[in-house]
């Protein structure tokens, strides 16, 4: 279901950059996905990473994100 929500995003051209556990908001019957959480999510190629992010160890980071980089919609599709 994540998946499709991203997808979905990414037909407008959108992406949200921060696809983590925090952030997704899962039904009890587990039908339903929604995200919240958009501060980093701007229109792709116009969204940039903050100077300050996290690098911390326990994340599978996509090995070209960095601070202040480019935000892509394959950044999203990893994290999920």
């Amino acid at each position: 279901k994540a998946n499709e929500v991203a997808n979905e995003l990414h037909k407008m051209n959108y992406v949200h950059s921060d696809f983590r556990i925090p952030n997704l908001m899962i039904s009890k019957d587990r039908k339903q996905v929604k995200i919240v959480g958009f501060d980093w999510a701007r229109e792709e190629g116009l969204a940039k990473y903050p100077h300050f992010i996290n690098r911390s160890d326990f994340l599978d980071w996509y090995p070209d994100i960095k601070e202040g980089g480019k935000i892509e919609k394959a950044h999203d599709i990893h994290f999920i």
